[in-house]
C-alpha cells in the first residue's frame, strides 16, 4: 500500500509538473483561433499586418484620395526617410516635396514651428481678431494657399492611408499601427478652427463656415472603414476633430445674431444629409485582429523560452502573478479561442438597443477581464485561493486570455460613450440651426425663439433631436434673450446644466474664476455668448469674459 501510495504521489507531482512546463500544443490556425487563416508566414502562422493592410482594400486614384492632400500638406508627415518613399509608393504619387505646404509643424522651436503655432491656436478658442494675436494671424495668412487645400479636399469620396510600419518587411516586434496623419489631422483641425474663430471675430461668417464645415468632414473622413489599417487612436481623434466643429458651429457661428442667413442655410442643408452611423460593432471586431496578433506574436515570441514571455508580461502589467502565469505551459489554442468569444461578446454588447444597455455590459466585460490576476498589492490570504485555481493549465490560459485583453483589446466602453457624445453634439448643432433660421425669420421686436423645440418641427427641424444618451429629445429651456439647449451626457443625469469644462455652470456661462474641469457632465448650448479675449502672446491667463450671461 505504501509503495502504492508512492507511486500514485510520484505520478501526480509529475502530472503537475508536466501541466506546469511540460511542452505546448502548437497553434491551430482556424476562424475560432487566429480568425485569420490567410495569408500565411514563413511559420505557418498568419500573417497579421499582411490581413490588416488587405482589410483596407485597394488605395483610391490620388485624386480622389484625400489623404494625399494632407500629407503635401503636412509634407513630410514625421514620416522617416526610409518610410517616405513607401508610403508614396502605396498612395500612388511621387516621392517629391509639394510646392505649397505648411510651414513646419514637426519642428519644435524653430519660426513659425509647432510650439509656437499651436500653442498660440490653442490660446484662440474664441472668436478673436488679428491685432490681438498678430503672431498667429501672421501665420495663418503665411500658410492660407495650404489651409484653403485642405478645406477643398475634405470635400473628397475617399480616404486611404497605410501604417508606414505595414509596407516595411516583417519586424521581429509587434507591428506599430500608428498613423502619422491622424496626429497631422489633429493639429490641422486645430489650425482651421483658428482661423475660423478669426473669421468670425473680424465677420466673415461664410468662410469661417467653410473651414468648420471641413473639420467635421475630415473627422469622418479619417475613420471610414476603408481609411486604411485599424488604429484605435483614429477613431478617437476623429471623434475629437468633431466635437470642436460641433461645439463652434453650435455656440460661435449659429450663436452669432448677425450670421448671415445664407450661411445658416447652408448648415442646415449639412445637418439635413443622412450620414452612414459607424458601425462599432463592425470596426471593433477588424480591430480585435490586433488582440489575436498579440497572443500569437506572443506565443512564438522566442521559440522554446518561457522566461522571455513571463519578463514581457511583467512589464506588459507590472503583475509578477501574471509574470508566472505566461512563464509556464499554456494551451494557446484555448486562449485564441476565449480571445474569440469575447470578442462576439463585446460585439453583442456594443449591439444592444441604449446606451445605458451598452455601456453596461461592456464595463461588465472589461472588468471581469481586468480582476483575473489578483493585483500585486493585494494582500497574501487574498491572493492564494485564486493563485491555486491557476495550478490547472486550462485555468492559467483563461487568465492569460483575459491578461491579453485588458493590456490590448479596443477601449469599447470608450468607444461607447465619446460616439454618443458625438451624435449628441451634433444633435445639439442641427438644433441650433434650426433655431438660428427661427430667430433670422422673426420680425424686430419679437421674442427671437420659440417657447418650445418642438415648435420647430417641421418647418425648420424633419424631426425631435434626439439625445443618444436618454433617447429622449434634448432639453430646451427659454432663459432671457437666449436659450439653454443640453444632453445629460454620459452619466445619463441631468446636472442642472454645468458642463464637463465649467465653461457653463448651472446653465450660465461661467466667470474665470468658476472655469475649470467637473465631474458632472451635461452638454450644454447657451445662447447668447459673451465675448472673450484670447490669452496674450507672453501665455498668461488674460483671456477674461467681457461679461456673463445669466
Amino acid at each position: 500500500m505504501a509503495l502504492l501510495l508512492s507511486v500514485l504521489a510520484v505520478g501526480a507531482i509529475l502530472a503537475v509538473v508536466f501541466d506546469a512546463f511540460g511542452p505546448e500544443r502548437p497553434i491551430v490556425v482556424g476562424p475560432r483561433t487566429t480568425v485569420v487563416t490567410s495569408p500565411l508566414a514563413a511559420d505557418g502562422l498568419p500573417d497579421y499586418p499582411a490581413a490588416s493592410l488587405a482589410l483596407a482594400g485597394p488605395a483610391p486614384a490620388p485624386v480622389d484620395n484625400a489623404a494625399v492632400d494632407l500629407l503635401r500638406a503636412t509634407w513630410p508627415m514625421g514620416l522617416s526617410p526610409a518610410e517616405l518613399p513607401r508610403v508614396c509608393g502605396a498612395l500612388g504619387i511621387a516621392d517629391e516635396p509639394p510646392a505649397q505646404r505648411l510651414a513646419p509643424l514637426d519642428a519644435p522651436g524653430a519660426s513659425g514651428g509647432s510650439v509656437a503655432v499651436l500653442t498660440a491656436a490653442m490660446d484662440c478658442r474664441w472668436p478673436w481678431r488679428a491685432r490681438e494675436r498678430p503672431d498667429l494671424a501672421t501665420w495663418l495668412a503665411a500658410n492660407g494657399s495650404a489651409l484653403d487645400s485642405l478645406v477643398a479636399a475634405a470635400d473628397k469620396p475617399r480616404y486611404w492611408f497605410p501604417c508606414p510600419s505595414l509596407l516595411a518587411p516583417p519586424p521581429e516586434t509587434l507591428v506599430d499601427f500608428a498613423r502619422p496623419d491622424v496626429n497631422c489631422l489633429r493639429d490641422v483641425s486645430l489650425l482651421l478652427e483658428s482661423r475660423a474663430l478669426l473669421h468670425l471675430g473680424e465677420g466673415r461668417h461664410d468662410a469661417a463656415w467653410l473651414d468648420l464645415r471641413a473639420i467635421r468632414r475630415w473627422a469622418r473622413l479619417i475613420r471610414d472603414p476603408g481609411s486604411g489599417p485599424t488604429d484605435p487612436v483614429a477613431l478617437l481623434t476623429s471623434v475629437s476633430c468633431a466635437l470642436v466643429a460641433e461645439w463652434a458651429i453650435a455656440v460661435h457661428l449659429l450663436g452669432d445674431p448677425d450670421v448671415p442667413p445664407d450661411v445658416i442655410a447652408s448648415v442646415r442643408v449639412e445637418y439635413a444629409a443622412a450620414e452612414t452611423p459607424i458601425d462599432l460593432a463592425a470596426r471593433v471586431r477588424r480591430e480585435w485582429l490586433r488582440v489575436h496578433e498579440m497572443a500569437v506574436w506572443t506565443a512564438r515570441r522566442v521559440p522554446g523560452s518561457r522566461t522571455t514571455r513571463g519578463v514581457w508580461a511583467s512589464r506588459q502589467t507590472g503583475n509578477p502573478v501574471a509574470a508566472d502565469i505566461f512563464a509556464s505551459r499554456l494551451d494557446w489554442n484555448a486562449i485564441l479561442e476565449c480571445l474569440h468569444d469575447s470578442g462576439e461578446a463585446m460585439e453583442t454588447a456594443i449591439r444592444l438597443p441604449t446606451y445605458a444597455a451598452r455601456q453596461a455590459e461592456v464595463a461588465r466585460l472589461e472588468a471581469i477581464w481586468h480582476a483575473t490576476v489578483p493585483s500585486p498589492g493585494a494582500t497574501a490570504w487574498s491572493k492564494w485561493p485564486r493563485l491555486l485555481s491557476f495550478i490547472d493549465a486550462r485555468q492559467r490560459s483563461t487568465a492569460a486570455a483575459h491578461v491579453i485583453l485588458d493590456t490590448s483589446s479596443p477601449a469599447s466602453s470608450e468607444y461607447v460613450r465619446w460616439l454618443a457624445t458625438e451624435r449628441a453634439t451634433a444633435e445639439l448643432s442641427r438644433a441650433s440651426a434650426g433655431l438660428a433660421a427661427w430667430r433670422a425669420d422673426q420680425p424686430p421686436g419679437t421674442s427671437p425663439y420659440p417657447q418650445r423645440l418642438d415648435e420647430l418641427v417641421p418647418r425648420y427641424l424633419d424631426g425631435m433631436p434626439i439625445d443618444p444618451f436618454t433617447d429622449m429629445p434634448l432639453r430646451y429651456e427659454r432663459r432671457g434673450d437666449g436659450y439653454l439647449l443640453m444632453s445629460v451626457g454620459h452619466n445619463g443625469v441631468d446636472d442642472g446644466g454645468d458642463d464637463e469644462k465649467h465653461d457653463i455652470v448651472d446653465g450660465r456661462w461661467s466667470t474665470e474664476a468658476e472655469m475649470g474641469f467637473s465631474s458632472r457632465g451635461d452638454l450644454v448650448i447657451r445662447l447668447p455668448v459673451p465675448r472673450r479675449l484670447p490669452a496674450d502672446p507672453a501665455g498668461d491667463a488674460s483671456a477674461a469674459a467681457a461679461g456673463t450671461v445669466d
